[in-house]
């Protein structure tokens, strides 16, 4: 034991901090091992939403390099101080299945940050003034209908509205143009999902 180390736990040595023959400090790391089995991600939280994220919270990861699937995730750390240097705060996502990856891959994490405050976002284009802030939502068989809103805020260059479901599509583009009942038509990237 005086001369030789030995991990608590099986993994693979992903960083090694001393040389051979270097004397050593009391307490100074000499190598970083990651556990195997255990798959996270890491994630760089801007100072406007980590206070909203709390460890436990619901999460989503893709992996780049493995296709455009999202995996579910948990957050299951968050450091107590931001960096000084680019003031976001490190957090590490634990992903809740079996992933095909290495480490060191690059990866998206989304985590489901609540609202600064309650509604639903909606880009500016889509609002239109009057008499009332109003939106025009589009049915299924492509006809806009009329829909009163009220502005709670703003958030990222987008309007925090209520008076609107979450998943309602509304008209983006020429919302200013429309009549009551007129029919719209669907940008080519909606056509294509549908």
């Amino acid at each position: 034991s005086y001369t030789k180390l030995s991990s608590e736990t099986d993994g693979i040595v992903s960083e090694v901090l001393a040389d051979a023959g270097q004397v050593i400090g009391a307490g100074m790391p000499v190598c970083i091992v990651a556990r195997s089995g255990d798959i996270e991600a890491e994630a760089y939280l801007p100072e406007k939403y980590a206070s909203r994220i709390h460890l436990g919270d619901s999460a989503f990861v893709r992996i780049s390099a493995t296709g455009t699937a999202w995996n579910e995730a948990t957050v299951r750390e968050i450091a107590g101080m931001a960096d000084p240097r680019t003031r976001t705060y490190r957090a590490r996502v634990a992903l809740n299945s079996a992933v095909d990856c290495r480490m060191g891959m690059s990866c998206e994490v989304a985590v489901m940050a609540p609202l600064s405050r309650q509604g639903v976002l909606v880009p500016p284009e889509a609002v239109c003034d009057g008499d009332t802030p109003h939106v025009w939502i589009v049915s299924n068989d492509l006809t806009a209908t009329r829909r009163d809103i009220l502005i709670e805020g703003v958030q990222d260059g987008k309007f925090i509205v209520s008076g609107l479901e979450a998943g309602r599509r509304v008209v983006v583009n020429g919302a200013r143009f429309l009549v009551a009942d007129g029919k719209v038509r669907l940008a080519p990237s909606e056509n294509a999902s549908r």
